[in-house]
This record gives C-alpha cells, sequence and structure tokens, in this order.
C-alpha cells in the first residue's frame, strides 16, 4: 500500500493474505504508509495491519529481517508495548497485525490538549517501562517519539513502530542522499546520525528529547528547514540547558532530562529503567506519593520504577504478573543462543499465523493506576534514608536534599513561583502521600510541530544509504598539518633562498667602484653621496649605474668619464630603496653601449627605514588580515567558493610578503625561484587551510546557527 487511500486490489491483496481477519478500511498513517483497520473473525477482537512497503519487502534481507524482528516482538508482553497479534508473509507481502489502539497519540494530544508537567512525566515512566522490557528481550526501538506512543482505551500508554528501522535497514540508519532521515530526526540520537553502535542509551536520549519537549514545548535543538542541519545539530551539538526555556521545572528532574540528553551515549543513564527512576524518585519526593493518582495515565509493569514513583521500598523484579518476560539468550549481554518464543506465541508459516489463547490477566499487584494508588501509596510510611532501595549498578543513587552535603543540589523554583529546596514540603506533602499543590497550566508546543524525515512508503530502496555516508565530519586535523608543513616549508624557501641572482662580473682589475673592484666582492655604497667610479683600459667615456630587483631595472642616471674616471649619481633614493641589491654598471662610448656587468652590492643605509619595507609590510599585514577574515568566514561555513579562493591568494601574497621579509631583515636578497615557489606554496597552504576552515565550519554551520533561534 503507498501512502495515498488504498485501493480496492490492494485491499484484495491483504485480505487474501489474511483470510482470518475481517479487513477495513484506512485508520491512519504511519512511516510505513496506510494503516488498517481489521477485526479476528474467531476473537473479534480489532486490530491494526501494517505493511512493509512493497520496495522494502522484495528485499530477501529485508523479508529475513523481518521474520526474526517480528518473532522477537511477537514475544513481547508488557503492558506499555503494543503487541504483535501475527505477522505473515504472502507472495510480496509482508504484513504486521497489531492491538488496536483507538486513544490517539501523544503527540495529537500534546497539540491539541498539551501536558501538565506530571502528566509528562507520566508518559516518560510509562515510556521507560516498555522501553526497558523491550530492551531486556533484545530489541531497540530506534524510533522513540510522540507519534509512536499511543493510547489504549484504558488510557495505558503503549510504544508502537518497534524493530521497523531495524526490519528495512539492518543495524545502519538509512537517509536519502539529501539527508532526509527515515523516521524523524528531532528525536535522533547522536551515535545514530554518525553510523556509530547503538544500544539502549539511544532509546533513553530520544525518550529525554521527547520528555524535554512535553514540559517545555519546544526541542533541544530546533528544527530546521535543512534537513542536515538538525541531523549534524544532534551528532555535534550541545542542546539548550532546559531549565532555560522552562524555568518552572524542578533541578532534579532537569538534571536527569540532560544527563538523558547527554551527546556521549557513557554519559547518558545505560538503562530505561535508571532513567525512569531518576525522573520518578525526584517526582515523588517533590509532589507526594500519589501524584500520579489525578494524572489518569498508569504506569505498569515496572516494579522499581513504580516503587521509585510511590516513594515505597523496591520490591524484587518478577513480583509483578506484568513483568518483563525472562529475556531469552541472544544479544545485549545474553549468552549467545536461538530465540525460542514463549507458548502461545505465533510462529512463522505460509499463511496467516493465529496466535495461540490470550488471557488478560488482573493488574499487576504494582500497577500504578488511579484506584490502586489512592488506597496502597497512602498506607505507606515516609520512607527513610535506611528503607531506600539500594541504585541498580550504573544507576546513581537518589540522596533527599538533607542528606546532600551542601552546595551539591543548587535551589530553585518551584512550580508556582519560588522553588523551594529539593526535599523540603512547605506546606506538607512530599513522600508522606499527601501531594503537594502542583502546576495547572498545560504546556503545549511552541512552536510548529516538524516531523521531517520521509516515510518508508515515498522511497525507494536505491534512494536511501547509511547515514554515515551522507551526515560525514572529516577531522580538519590533515589539512591543518598540511597547512602547517606548507607553511614552514615556504618560510624555509624564504630565509634559505633559493638559486643566486643573475652576476655578470667584469674582468679582475678593470673597474672600481667606490674604491671596491666588484669582481672580488660586495660593493659598499652611500646612497647619500655621489658614487666614484675608475674604467681601467677600454674606451668606454660614458656610464650608467642602476639596480635590478627581480630582473625589474630601476633608478639609473648617465654620467661622462674623463680619462675612465667619473662620479655617478646614486642609482636610487636613499629612502626608497636600500639593504643588499644587484647592481647594474653600463659602459658606453660615443652614446652607444658597449658593455654592461651585474654585480652586488650593500648600502650604508638601512633597509627597513626606506619605502620599499613600509610597503612590504603593508602587504604583510594585509595579506593576514585577509587570510583571516576569509578563514574566519569559512569556519562559520559560508561563502565556501570566493572565501576559498580569497584565502589562497592571500596566503600567496603572504609567501611573497615573506620573501621580501627575509630581504628586508636578514639581507637574503630575493631571486625570482624563491618568490615563484613561495608564492606557489603559500596558495597550497592556503587551499589545505581552506579545507580545514571548510570542514570545521560544516559544524558551525549545522550547529551553532541552530542556537540563534528566538525561543517563545
Amino acid at each position: 500500500m503507498s501512502v495515498a487511500n488504498p485501493t480496492d486490489a490492494e485491499l484484495a491483496r491483504v485480505r487474501a493474505a489474511l483470510p482470518g481477519y475481517e479487513i477495513g478500511g484506512q485508520i491512519g498513517r504511519g512511516g510505513c504508509g496506510v494503516v488498517l483497520a481489521g477485526v479476528h473473525r474467531g476473537l473479534g477482537r480489532r486490530v491494526a495491519i501494517k505493511q512493509i512497503p512493497p520496495q522494502f519487502a522484495d528485499d530477501m534481507q529485508v523479508r529475513r529481517r523481518f521474520v526474526a524482528e517480528a518473532r522477537v516482538m511477537a514475544a513481547l508482553d508488557h503492558p506499555h508495548v503494543v503487541p504483535v497479534y501475527d505477522y505473515v508473509e504472502h507472495d510480496d507481502l509482508c504484513l504486521l497485525v497489531l492491538e488496536y489502539l483507538p486513544g490517539g497519540t501523544v503527540e495529537s494530544r500534546f497539540i491539541t490538549a498539551g501536558f501538565e508537567a506530571t502528566a509528562a512525566l507520566a508518559v516518560a515512566l510509562s515510556c521507560a517501562a516498555g522501553l526497558d522490557a523491550a530492551h531486556r528481550g533484545g530489541i531497540l526501538h530506534r524510533d522513540v517519539k510522540p507519534s509512536n506512543l499511543m493510547f489504549a482505551a484504558n488510557g495505558a500508554l503503549k510504544l508502537t513502530d518497534f524493530g521497523i528501522a531495524k526490519i528495512v535497514g539492518g543495524e545502519d540508519t538509512l537517509v536519502t542522499r539529501a539527508g532526509e532521515i527515515i523516521g524523524t530526526p528531532s528525536y535522533i540520537a547522536p551515535e545514530q546520525v554518525r553510523g556509530q553502535q547503538l544500544s539502549p542509551a539511544t532509546d533513553v536520549y530520544a525518550l529525554a528529547t521527547m520528555l524535554y519537549q512535553l514540559l517545555s514545548g519546544v526541542l533541544p535543538f530546533p528544527p530546521g528547514a535543512d534537513a542536515l542541519a538538525l541531523l549534524f545539530a544532534h551528532a555535534y551539538g550541545e542542546p539548550v540547558p532546559l531549565t532555560e526555556v522552562a524555568p518552572f521545572v524542578p533541578q532534579p528532574i532537569a538534571d536527569a532530562v540532560m544527563r538523558g540528553l547527554a551527546p556521549d551515549p557513557a554519559d547518558r543513564y545505560d538503562t530505561a529503567e535508571t532513567f525512569g527512576i531518576a525522573l520518578a524518585e525526584p517526582a515523588a519526593h517533590l509532589w507526594g506519593a500519589n501524584w500520579l493518582t489525578p494524572v489518569g495515565i498508569p504506569v505498569i509493569g515496572a516494579d522499581t520504577i513504580v516503587a521509585a514513583a510511590t516513594g515505597s521500598s523496591r520490591g524484587p523484579r518478577g513480583s509483578s504478573a506484568h513483568q518483563p518476560l525472562t529475556p531469552p539468550p541472544g544479544p545485549m549481554g545474553r549468552p549467545p543462543g536461538p530465540m525460542t518464543p514463549p507458548p502461545g506465541a505465533v510462529t512463522r508459516g505460509s499463511g496467516p499465523i493465529t496466535p495461540g489463547p490470550q488471557s488478560n490477566p488482573a493488574p499487576p499487584p504494582h500497577a500504578t493506576t488511579a484506584d490502586s494508588l489512592s488506597r496502597e501509596a497512602l498506607r505507606q510510611p515516609p520512607p527513610t534514608p535506611t528503607d531506600r532501595p539500594a541504585p541498580r549498578p550504573g544507576a546513581e543513587p537518589f540522596t533527599p536534599q538533607a542528606e546532600r552535603r551542601p552546595g551539591t543540589m543548587p535551589p530553585g523554583r518551584g512550580f508556582a513561583g519560588a522553588r523551594p529546596e529539593f526535599g523540603q514540603n512547605p506546606g506538607g506533602g512530599g513522600a508522606s502521600g499527601v501531594a503537594r499543590p502542583v502546576p495547572v497550566e498545560r504546556v503545549r508546543p511552541k512552536e510548529p510541530v516538524q516531523h521531517g524525515g520521509v516515510r518508508l512508503a515515498e522511497v525507494q530502496r536505491a534512494d536511501l544509504v547509511p547515514v554515515q555516508r551522507v551526515v560525514t565530519l572529516p577531522s580538519p586535523r590533515v589539512p591543518f598539518l598540511a597547512a602547517g608543513v606548507l607553511a614552514v616549508a615556504t618560510v624555509a624557501v624564504a630565509v634559505l633562498g633559493l638559486g643566486a641572482a643573475d652576476r655578470n662580473l667584469p674582468p679582475t682589475g678593470m673597474i672600481r667602484i667606490g674604491g671596491v673592484d666588484p669582481a672580488s666582492g660586495t660593493v659598499d655604497l652611500d646612497l647619500s653621496k655621489p658614487v666614484p667610479i675608475t674604467v681601467a683600459g677600454g674606451d668606454a667615456d660614458g656610464a650608467k649605474l642602476s639596480v635590478d630587483v627581480l630582473g625589474v631595472r630601476a633608478g639609473g642616471q648617465g654620467a661622462v668619464l674623463s680619462g675612465g674616471s667619473g662620479e655617478l649619481a646614486a642609482p636610487v633614493n636613499r629612502y626608497v630603496l636600500a639593504g643588499q641589491l644587484t647592481g647594474e654598471l653600463a659602459l658606453s662610448h660615443n652614446g652607444s653601449q658597449t658593455a654592461a656587468y651585474r654585480f652586488g652590492m650593500k648600502t650604508a643605509q638601512r633597509s627597513t627605514t626606506t619605502a620599499t619595507a613600509v610597503g612590504l609590510l603593508l602587504l604583510l599585514l594585509f595579506a593576514g588580515a585577509y587570510a583571516e577574515s576569509n578563514a574566519r568566514t569559512l569556519r562559520r561555513g559560508s561563502a565556501r567558493f570566493t572565501a576559498s579562493v580569497g584565502l589562497a591568494v592571500s596566503a600567496g601574497l603572504l609567501g611573497v610578503a615573506a620573501v621580501g621579509a627575509a630581504w628586508m631583515l636578514l639581507g637574503r636578497e630575493p631571486t625570482l625561484p624563491a618568490v615563484i615557489v613561495c608564492a606557489a606554496g603559500g596558495v597550497a597552504a592556503g587551499l589545505a587551510l581552506a579545507a580545514g576552515c571548510r570542514r570545521v565550519g560544516k559544524r558551525y554551520r549545522y550547529v551553532r546557527i541552530q542556537r540563534l533561534r528566538e525561543r517563545a
């Protein structure tokens, strides 16, 4: 069936696959597509029928996972998990027959009526109880969200869509190539986005996200228009503290929620049970043992959570009639072996599979309902430190304020104004059974409820890839390291030089400039005075002295030689250019050049005091500032192409400036090969730096920008 209304032909195929059921019309839409109503012909039991989309059911691996997961789900027996009555493979159909839940979803009730804080906690405790049973059975939900929590006819909450993500994607979390996730990205755990190993802490994260939303009306990360933005926010961001968006939430409850949202799974509660206890204990101490009575949402089938919620001693696991089944051998810490369904569970066959007789047992001894709680909890004496149950391994012990050291639990404000010290009970209440006044204000969504993602029925299998192929954040260390190595090599070339200046020395003893034979060494010149010159031999009657910088001739004024001697004007102004230079002497006769010689010269003036030095300094500052500006732009995830080019160009200019700095400060006369190599090295370093900054900017773009939204 597609997401559109089922056709008569599609309904006929479902009827052929499920002859034991009367198939009705559409009753809803889920991630798998249309949900049909049905009635078991023999039992008269109403059911809901879901189908794995045909484009996935054609995959043999999906069909094998369907059977394996359906068997495990059918073996789950818990009041807060929707039971799987039947699972059928028929031709190209894979069908799940589930309990019919007429009470709607938590999401729809949240939107229409809202939740008080006590009701939100009751929803979370019910979900934690169901998740704990599933985890003990070796099943992760992987898509906990308000729309997958539905109310049964008796008001109890039940988790639905267990195992659907694994049936379709196996161990991978699937997304489209555009980054749209299958499911709802608002509740996805960081390790799911990163494609890492999943654990019960993955479902704890989703549950904590949902509770955060029910308590505050907003999500820890804003739903963005970009499909990738929300995934990156969950993968690499930090959630906004709950007390910032909902300051009326008691501090111990807010702390438990934020620990459930820890980015690192090792920092979260390791099980749904410990998370439920961490929420239930402060609720009982803040609002009294019978705080669940007026809520109307029963919490059943988890002795430890129920005991914590009522402030009573925890009974031994297994004393409740609705305790989770003993986990079969298999994954999640149990010895390997085949999984055998309990008596009455369904088994695989070629046609419809009819479950064995089922009973409706009486409410368990520790079921928290409005009736049982009012009678049982009020008879319990106030707990003392000695009769409080020991914490489960891995859980943080619960300690009221009176037992804590000063400063370990900061004071805050209560629901109705000033928050009392944790464990204090102005006006009576606490765990004594006398309920403390609780807020009556209902929290509704303060931002549009956006599901995002895509439905399985809307995509083809070939369009989906593991999430880690799309949401990748490669480390910037490699490009940064490459940029550093290239920068060091560029500076080394600038300092040590590359090649030698082009020289054309005159014969020894032929010419003396400033009293020095240029053939024997560097000529020292004072640019503030005329330069005496003597030419021995030849018939030169004129000379011109200039300087050569990277092949460009500068300065030079001709002078007449008399008897081979004369004075030449300084080739350049001492305030413009000085330092280690290449001089060029051109000799002429009757106005025609007869010879030209190139030699090393050094001025008496310091090169750092010249206009050239000032120009190189300005170039260095400009290139540095331009490089920093482009790098900052890239780190913030903006203008990737233009900023990358700008960073490469500015880094190339910095390479040229490095050659000039070595010339001015160290007297290393620049050569054209050195300038070219340093410019190229600077460009390469800039490109590597740009690559690293883009990687940093990818995180900034998808995480930090999310913090700029306005919260109501």
